[in-house]
């Protein structure tokens, strides 16, 4: 019910990441061994017309056990596939962009996202302690492209942990999401910008715990969602899953289009859950926030809501499969909007 209180989930602050450029910040570790590898040396040209996939996926591909950095030079390197990464691999762009180009080679069982972990079966954790820094992910010409038995995810990671996504930039253009975490333990995504995506900008399901979406901005005319934070499987009986530990912090979230969107914190399916989430100090222009169904414990506190379009509440919680949200505290939102009045709250 509302009003009742619980511990917060311990995110309020920015975390301190390293990059190339940012005040204050230390500088990327190079890895465990110290290794750079530069995609150039591997063949890369980045000119914008050459194709770099497989002198990307060399470079990749070359990574000891130990790990290391992946550096991407100034420039556009053309992709026809997706870019896996092991563990321990930190890539780090300059200005760098990475353009998806037709035709796409789905090599491993209709993948589309432009960089993914490595070992994304299985349904257990096995790649860890990989970061993603100061690129542009850009689909191009391959966001319109139909895609039987998968979506178009720019930078997706599956049963991986301890991720930081950071300074990105993501010109989705219609594909489905800028960032996809499924079943994602430690993921930190923070600093980002996001444009025109059609289902989602930062997307997590498959049972996530400990997520954090700090400081990102995010913009689209129509999607199905901002953002999401789930239990559920991809396909399958989800009974018993649990998303668990979500904060979102200092992010701005806009919609252009005539309709409001939502940021989903929800569990879809009967006998799943919801855990300790957090929504504080976010900006949110025409987006508004549901908590649908089994959620234990949220805190939406000190949000800037304005401009709800299409007739939605700017925070709502209704049922879903006989669970009703619970352990909810909302307090010392600004909220501008005609839709809601204080005692929807």
């Amino acid at each position: 019910m509302l009003g009742a209180k619980f511990k917060l989930f311990p995110v309020l602050a920015t975390v301190a990441v390293c990059g190339v450029g940012a005040a204050n910040r230390p500088a990327c570790a190079d890895g465990a061994d110290g290794t750079v590898i530069s995609v150039t040396k591997a063949g890369a040209k980045c000119n914008g017309t050459t194709d770099d996939t497989g002198a990307i996926r060399t470079a990749a591909t070359s990574m000891t056990a130990a790990g290391g950095t992946l550096r991407f030079p100034k420039g556009t390197c053309i992709i026809h596939g997706t870019i896996y990464l092991g563990s321990h691999t930190h890539v780090l762009g300059e200005d760098t962009t990475l353009r998806a180009a037709l035709p796409w080679n789905d090599d491993q069982k209709k993948r589309y996202a432009l960089m993914e972990n490595i070992h994304y079966e299985g349904g257990a954790v096995v790649d860890a302690d990989i970061s993603v820094r100061h690129m542009t992910f850009d689909y191009g010409e391959v966001a319109q492209m139909t895609t039987p038995g998968g979506g178009k995810h720019a930078l997706r990671f599956e049963f991986a942990r301890d991720v930081v996504v950071q300074a990105n930039t993501f010109q989705v253009r219609g594909a489905e999401d800028a960032v996809a975490g499924l079943g994602v333990q430690n993921m930190v995504v923070q600093d980002n910008h996001a444009y025109e995506f059609r289902n989602c900008a930062y997307d997590f399901w498959y049972g996530p715990s400990n997520v954090k979406l700090i400081n990102n901005y995010a913009e689209t005319e129509t999607s199905t969602q901002m953002v999401n934070f789930n239990p559920e499987r991809t396909a399958g009986d989800s009974s018993g899953m649990v998303a668990k530990g979500f904060a979102m912090f200092g992010n701005t979230l806009v919609a252009t289009g005539p309709k409001a969107v939502p940021i989903q914190i929800e569990p879809l399916g009967a006998g799943t859950e919801v855990r300790d989430v957090t929504v504080i100090k976010n900006k949110l222009k025409n987006v508004y926030i549901v908590l649908r169904g089994n959620v234990r414990g949220a805190v939406i506190k000190s949000n800037t809501i304005t401009g709800i379009a299409g007739g939605a509440s700017a925070i709502e919680t209704y049922s879903h499969f006989g669970a009703t949200a619970d352990s909810i505290t909302v307090s010392d939102n600004k909220i501008t909007d005609a839709q809601t009045n204080a005692s929807e709250l």
